[in-house]
């Protein structure tokens, strides 16, 4: 895995402006169909975490990515 944030500044991308895609390589954070409790927004980041600390986008049609347990369950990321 890259250690290069999924999405940068010169990509032309729709991210939230608080996407952990922003910051954190592809397969580092989960990307969910929806807002989901058991990701609560932190307000102190802005990142939705689960129980285990696992950051995740719930926009994962914005960043190009399906939905997908890619860090918490370490779901393989689709090609391309």
């Amino acid at each position: 895995m890259s250690a290069e944030p999924f999405i940068n500044d010169d990509d032309d991308h729709d991210a939230c402006w608080i996407c952990p895609s922003l910051r954190l390589p592809a397969g580092g954070f989960d990307i969910l169909e929806h807002p989901s409790r058991e990701y609560p927004f932190n307000p102190d980041d802005g990142f939705r975490y689960n129980r285990e600390g696992v950051p995740a986008c719930v926009h994962g049609n914005r960043i190009g990515l399906p939905p997908g347990l890619y860090a918490s369950a370490g779901e393989a990321l689709p090609e391309g």
